[in-house]
């Protein structure tokens, strides 16, 4: 598999609209032309725009695909608590309620001023976060969400994968 770095905020509504945009190509070394129907994580990529203003990121907005992208257009997001584990789990497909199940999470903040998007563990703190939650104003973060126990104590882990920043 491949491994493609969107460089643009550009490039992610790009993905969403299904038109051609540029991605670098590691593997290749190279810049290479796609679309949304072409291999992209298996062609598996949702984008889900919301005004993430201190309200919980529900699963259904961020479970969907082995790429989910996040993009929020809330003026003032502030703390961002995820859903539970459990109800992370309850939106994968039947065949995907097992420990190990684990897809990509990029968090976009399009906040109108400089206010940082601090992505929390929910209330019932069933989701472990590892690593920098935070998010700048025009930056984006890569986290990789994995499910670590199903049944009757279910808990995920959340884990930051950097930082990209750039308008």
């Amino acid at each position: 598999m491949s491994i493609y770095t969107i460089d643009s905020e550009a490039e992610i509504a790009a993905v969403a609209a299904g038109t051609e945009w540029d991605v670098y190509d590691a593997t290749s070394s190279a810049r290479v032309k796609k679309t949304n129907s072409q291999d992209f994580w298996s062609g598996s990529v949702a984008v889900n725009a919301a005004a993430l203003q201190a309200a919980t990121l529900t699963a259904a907005k961020m479970v969907g695909a082995g790429l989910v992208i996040v993009l929020n257009t809330g003026t003032t997001p502030g703390t961002i608590p995820v859903d539970t584990a459990a109800n992370l789990i309850a939106a994968l497909p039947a065949a995907s309620q097992k420990v190990g199940t684990q897809w990509l999470l990029l968090l976009r903040n399009n906040s109108g001023s400089a206010n940082t998007a601090t992505l929390a563990t929910d209330a019932s703190s069933t989701v472990t976060m590892v690593g920098t939650m935070t998010v700048a104003q025009n930056a984006s973060r890569l986290f990789l969400v994995a499910i670590t126990a199903v049944g009757a104590s279910p808990t995920a882990t959340i884990t930051s994968l950097g930082l990209m920043t750039g308008a």
